[in-house]
């Protein structure tokens, strides 16, 4: 797999190319999505999105591109992003700054739902126009309210399920989702990627032997400790983009005691130390 970095297209900005994070729910049933930019034109190649999204536009445009098919949506438009989806993303600022907000959704959400009388097709990407879906625009809201008031669990869960039906409405059904290993195993390390994991422990949870998953991780070109240093590095990369954390708690929310060990291994990947990518925002 090839190491993609993120790239500013200012021509003042030499910014350099970096992969961002895979994008997936981080415990509980969903998780908010916020980002603010503030560099001009900035691109994110390659982004996965491990579990299912819906992200409202708020301000400047955002493009996504993979092969020969692209979206962009603005304010009053919603994108929809399938678990699985890898797409370049290119977030445009309009009048100084570029910001989105949205909800990553958990596929343990689907044990609330009943059954399906059918196996179906993966979903594609799509935009939705807000004028055209406000029920579901406003139970995306209701979903963000939830989490920035700290509501209970059984709460946030149910608004989440209420967001899962006005999908369905649309036609979208959030739980298609592709379950190949590497996909499972990004799912289940990103919930804790400070954890010290092993990869006999993580293969008895994925049910198969330690060979049977190196096998599988061969066959899409990595392995167990590149993907856990992949998985840590995304994960931080989100945090400092959309946190005011410390470095330090970064670092040891990344799966690092030492801040000086965690800035290196930063920068090997995406060729900025964390603290000149927090002074970009």
């Amino acid at each position: 797999m090839t190491r993609s970095r993120a790239r500013s297209t200012d021509a003042n900005a030499r910014g350099r190319l970096a992969r961002p994070r895979v994008a997936e729910a981080r415990g509980g049933h969903g998780s908010p999505l916020r980002v603010r930019q503030t560099e001009t034109d900035l691109a994110f190649a390659d982004v996965e999105w491990g579990s299912p999204a819906l992200v409202r536009v708020l301000q400047g445009q955002k493009q996504l591109r993979r092969a020969n098919e692209s979206l962009a949506a603005r304010p009053g438009e919603l994108l929809y992003l399938p678990a699985g989806t890898r797409v370049d993303v290119r977030n445009v600022p309009a009048q100084g700054a570029y910001e989105a907000e949205g909800v990553i959704l958990s596929l343990e959400l689907a044990r609330y739902l009943p059954p399906r009388a059918e196996a179906r097709e993966r979903e594609q990407l799509q935009k939705l126009r807000v004028a055209e879906h406000e029920e579901l625009d406003a139970a995306l809201t209701r979903c963000l309210e939830a989490f920035e008031r700290g509501l209970p669990e059984a709460v946030q869960r149910s608004r989440l399920l209420e967001l899962v039906a006005w999908l369905s409405e649309a036609g979208i059904d959030p739980f298609v989702a592709a379950s190949d290993v590497r996909l499972r195993l990004k799912r289940m390390l990103g919930e804790r990627p400070a954890h010290p994991w092993r990869l006999p422990d993580v293969a008895r949870q994925l049910g198969m032997s330690d060979d049977t998953l190196q096998r599988h991780l061969r066959r899409e070109g990595t392995g167990f400790q590149q993907l856990l240093l992949e998985i840590r590095m995304d994960h931080a990369l989100m945090l400092l983009w959309t946190t005011e954390r410390p470095l330090a708690i970064v670092a040891e929310q990344s799966g690092y005691d030492s801040p000086s060990r965690f800035a290196e291994r930063f920068r090997d990947r995406f060729g900025v130390l964390p603290s000149e990518l927090r002074r970009r925002r």
